[in-house]
């Protein structure tokens, strides 16, 4: 674009538009600082949303909670950098029209190098220009990135669910739940570095081809909300330093994200991360000897559900038993329905309830078919002619089983809870938890 044109171009811009791009620095500076506050508190809040989701077999799986919180932190990272360099250039400014003359070199009396340094210094009136356009940069690639991640988000949701039309269920199989993520990750990966380079659309035969592709694409991970500005951005700024600018923040957002998963599911890690190097710490799915305190109703943090594994999320009373029988409290996980259904001989357990009768007969089938998968015993001892219940958890409101086990016949010290769920005709998957007796 000439001069001319570009002169051409600024008369035809409005005055409200040349006001409101003289004062961006505002809005950007209170959204910033409201997102930071935002992600923050919100972080916990989508934790447990997640756990929760998992735990009905909703569609937010721990992948997409796991992404969810790499773009969360990385949003931090960048708002807070953001909201720290609009300090700087706050500073700046006021520093500006108190001494408009800038440094002053005679009053330092540096010598050699030093001097030469401080005379390339920049005057604070080009600091700020400079400063301005690198806030502007990180709070647009903010939003971009943002934008891009839901996009990711969306294009992983309708993946599983167009298998499902077509019968196949992606989530049924661990082969072919990991066969998916890898997919996925392959394709956003491959993505991102089209966007970066842009290969595809420079070469003369394969940008045709390419062409529909990319519309498709482009509307379903929302590329129409970002792509220009990416464009904007990449045709002013060095590709190198925004690549390089994504890659570290990434970095810190994925390390922070695992910390994150550690507190959304504390009995899923034991992982390593970078702002946590110790070697030897227990990793709660390998360790008989880690003790869940959601496990224990006595125990359990406020707004925790009740953890296991195998499906058989489960708690008890206490971890201390004074007196009285154990109460065994098992929640109804979705994964529980791969194993009822071949292991389950009523026919009539999806079929409408007209009558009373029906119901209660229907409902005695339910419970029949959960509690028998399900082997109960204490240290050696296993126990038969369990009485079980329908109940709701009364701390966590999730819905499940109950029965109460006698204690009468052991004596007072440690012992070991074993709770054993047919995962198939001949096999069990185990989930273990200590108490004792006074």
């Amino acid at each position: 674009m000439t001069e001319e044109e570009l002169e051409k171009e600024e008369n035809l811009t409005p005055d409200w538009l040349k006001q409101v791009q003289n004062m961006s620095w505002e809005p950007e500076i209170l959204i910033s600082g409201g997102s930071i506050i935002f992600l923050f508190t919100m972080t916990d809040d989508f934790g447990n949303l997640g756990k929760l989701n998992n735990h009905v077999g909703g569609f937010l799986s721990p992948i997409i909670i796991f992404q969810s919180f790499i773009a969360i932190n990385i949003i931090k990272i960048a708002f807070s950098i953001h909201l720290i360099l609009r300090g700087v250039w706050t500073g700046l400014i006021g520093l500006s029209f108190a001494y408009p003359k800038g440094i002053n070199e005679e009053k330092l009396k540096f010598r050699g190098r030093f001097l030469r340094d401080l005379k390339k210094a920049p005057k604070p009136s080009v600091a700020i220009l400079k400063l301005e356009k690198i806030c502007s940069m990180i709070f647009s690639f903010t939003f971009m990135f943002a934008t891009m991640f839901v996009g990711i988000t969306l294009l992983f949701i309708l993946g599983i669910e167009l298998f499902g039309v077509f019968g196949i269920d992606i989530r049924g199989s661990f082969e072919n739940w990991r066969s998916y993520k890898l997919g996925i990750m392959l394709l956003a990966f491959l993505g991102l570095i089209e966007l970066f380079t842009g290969f595809l659309k420079k070469t003369k035969y394969i940008s045709n081809i390419y062409y529909p592709i990319y519309k498709v694409f482009n509307i379903i991970t929302l590329g129409f909300l970002y792509r220009n500005t990416y464009y904007l951005i990449a045709s002013n700024i060095n590709k190198a330093l925004i690549a390089s600018f994504f890659i570290v923040i990434s970095f810190f957002g994925y390390q922070m994200a695992k910390g994150n998963m550690m507190e959304v599911f504390p009995y899923e890690g034991g992982h390593q991360s970078f702002f946590d190097k110790r070697l030897y710490k227990l990793n709660p799915r390998f360790g008989k000897h880690y003790m869940k305190l959601n496990n224990y109703d006595n125990l359990r943090v406020e707004g925790a559900l009740v953890a296991g594994a195998f499906g058989v999320n489960f708690s008890i009373n206490s971890d201390v038993i004074r007196k009285g029988p154990l109460k065994l409290f098992i929640a109804y996980d979705q994964k529980l329905d791969a194993y009822i259904d071949p292991n389950c001989e009523s026919d009539d357990l999806h079929k409408p309830v007209p009558t009373s009768e029906s119901r209660n007969r229907i409902a005695d089938q339910h419970l029949n078919c959960i509690t028998s998968l399900f082997r109960i015993s204490i240290d050696d001892i296993i126990y038969d002619d369990i009485q079980w219940q329908y109940t709701l958890h009364p701390s966590t409101g999730q819905e499940g089983i109950v029965c109460y086990l006698t204690l009468q016949d052991f004596q007072q010290g440690l012992h070991q809870l074993h709770i054993e769920v047919r995962t198939s005709k001949d096999n069990f998957g185990k989930s273990s938890t200590s108490f004792w007796i006074e």
